[in-house]
């Protein structure tokens, strides 16, 4: 055989296999591609079952925000009755403090008419008074003391009986002692009166003005701090509603944002 034709063979023969293994590979290809066609039952079932847990997820959502809805609500009622109770609070502070702040002022002023009045008027009438008891026993003193002895001149001429001379002497003698004894105890009293007593009361009606002072400037101080006070309730308990009103408008928008 000549070689020209062999050489055509052996070329026949790989065409033909690198043809049927082309085929081959074509046909696998193709399998892999088409896929069998699904039950129109069974994909209406599974869109079914799909739609039925989403719808049942929905219902937990939606049942918890619920919940999560009449909590904040709860929350904001009450937020709402600890404001009005700030309020009334802060109100009732400020009814206090003007009740006290009158009575304070009035005290001060009684005070200070008290303390006017002792000063210029019942110190020095009282000194007055206690300086002409004492000129008045002064004068008691001198008239007796001139009694006594005219009395004894009187008496020193012999014609008078010496009992009735002697109860006459001693009667006066008697008026003139006391009547010393009268006047030392209006000098007492009138030093006493001066250097003690009037100091003294004059130093409680003083005090009495500085107490009353003090206690008007502590109504200040107290109604300062107590309003502060009461002013942070109100500030929180506004917090605390614009928190829960927050709360509900996200929850809103939330629903809002599910049913888009």
């Amino acid at each position: 055989m000549p070689r020209s034709t062999t050489r055509v063979t052996v070329l026949l023969s790989v065409c033909g296999l690198v043809g049927g293994l082309c085929g081959c590979i074509a046909a696998s290809t193709k399998t892999e591609v088409v896929q069998p066609a699904q039950d129109p039952a069974a994909q209406a079932q599974k869109e079914k079952e799909d739609e039925e847990k989403k719808a049942a997820e929905a219902a937990k959502k939606e049942r918890q925000r619920n919940r999560k809805q009449e909590k904040i609500e709860r929350s904001l009622g009450i937020a709402k009755q600890k404001l009005e109770k700030a309020k009334l609070a802060l109100d009732h502070a400020e009814t206090q403090h003007q009740v006290a702040l009158e009575k304070a002022m009035a005290d001060l002023e009684v005070a200070r008419r008290k303390l006017e009045k002792f000063e210029q008027h019942d110190a020095p009438s009282r000194i007055e008074r206690a300086e002409l008891n004492l000129r008045r026993a002064e004068d008691s003193v001198t008239e007796n003391q001139e009694e006594l002895t005219q009395l004894e001149m009187l008496y020193s001429d012999e014609e008078f009986a010496d009992k009735t001379k002697e109860i006459v002497i001693e009667r006066a003698k008697r008026r003139l002692d006391r009547s010393r004894r009268d006047l030392a105890l209006r000098r007492a009293d009138l030093d006493n009166l001066k250097s003690r007593a009037i100091p003294i009361e004059l130093s409680e009606h003083q005090l009495k003005v500085q107490r009353s002072q003090r206690g008007l400037e502590k109504i200040h101080r107290t109604h300062e701090a107590t309003q502060l006070d009461k002013l942070i309730g109100v500030m929180n308990a506004k917090a605390a509603i614009a928190q829960q009103e927050a709360e509900l408008a996200a929850l809103a928008e939330e629903r809002e944002e599910d049913q888009e």
